[in-house]
């Protein structure tokens, strides 16, 4: 029983170490949000038809990035990504506080006009088979902050 029990929490360890600190191609899972496929039960996408509608802010693009972005680098355990697969793409890695499973958003910005603006969040975990529901409450959290 001792054994098994040691086993087991080992198993438990060696998982945390290999989430943690594993190599992830961020690259992989950031997506253009305007033609990504719905992520289902892994994350949520937010534009026309998608999980959640896109917002219009009276406010030009190059303003509301900016915005977006303290919102979104304000999150804890949150980092910005670099890629050079979608240039008009800003994404982020968001680990969870315990285990630090990684999610990662993609967001774009759209100009309406030169003072309306809205954007387009594809937000989906890299492990796992279901999100729990928790990549649609963080961004629902963004969008509360920016009205």
């Amino acid at each position: 029983m001792k054994y098994a029990v040691l086993l087991i929490l080992s198993a438990v360890f060696a998982a945390m170490v290999y989430v943690r600190f594993a190599p992830v191609d961020f690259e992989r899972y950031i997506a253009e949000p305007d033609v990504a496929d719905a992520p289902g039960t892994k994350g949520v996408l937010l534009r026309q038809g998608g999980d959640l509608e896109p917002p219009v802010f009276a406010i030009p693009a190059k303003d509301l990035l900016k915005a977006l972005d303290r919102v979104i680098m304000a999150t804890p355990r949150t980092q910005r990504l670099s890629s050079s697969k979608f240039p008009d793409v800003r994404a982020y890695v968001t680990r969870s506080r315990i285990w630090q499973f990684p999610d990662v958003t993609s967001v774009k910005v759209i100009a309406i006009d030169d003072q309306t603006s809205s954007f387009r969040i594809y937000a989906r975990q890299v492990y796992g088979a279901a999100d729990l529901g928790v990549n649609q409450a963080r961004v629902e959290n963004w969008l509360a902050q920016l009205r």
